[in-house]
């Protein structure tokens, strides 16, 4: 089946914003902060995913391994401080917030693994047989 390659990483994406919007559902105090953090952290994830497919075409070993762990932190660190804000804005302080600190922690961990999860899926279609067009 042939499926070109931005609409195999869309459906990638799409399915891991799904997988995130319910494993959080119990972690925020509406639907609506619920999908705004996922949005925020899916494009976050999608952010570090970019920069490490455009680094993984680069010679030297050192430059690919510190791209994927900046792309990554950056990435927490971005989607910790949007979430963190949005909270501001819409509830005030989270009562649950774990402090800043923390957050990043969390949220870098959960680019980390979305990063794999998309990679891997991505991989994982074209190796049964989802081929990618230009």
């Amino acid at each position: 089946m042939m499926l070109s390659k931005t609409a195999l990483a869309t459906t990638c994406w799409a399915v891991l914003w799904v997988l995130l919007f319910w494993v959080s559902r119990a972690n925020h105090p509406t639907v609506m902060l619920d999908a705004v953090a996922t949005t925020l952290m899916v494009m976050a994830s999608a952010a570090a995913f970019a920069i490490i497919v455009q680094a993984s075409r680069s010679t030297s070993a050192i430059t690919k391994i510190c791209a994927v762990a900046l792309a990554i932190v950056g990435g927490g660190i971005l989607a910790a401080l949007a979430i963190h804000a949005v909270y501001d804005i819409e509830v005030g302080p989270d009562p649950r917030r774990f402090g800043l600190m923390a957050n990043i922690g969390m949220d870098t961990a959960v680019v980390a693994v979305s990063v794999t999860l998309v990679g891997a899926a991505e991989w994982g279609l074209r190796r049964v047989g989802f081929k990618s067009q230009s």
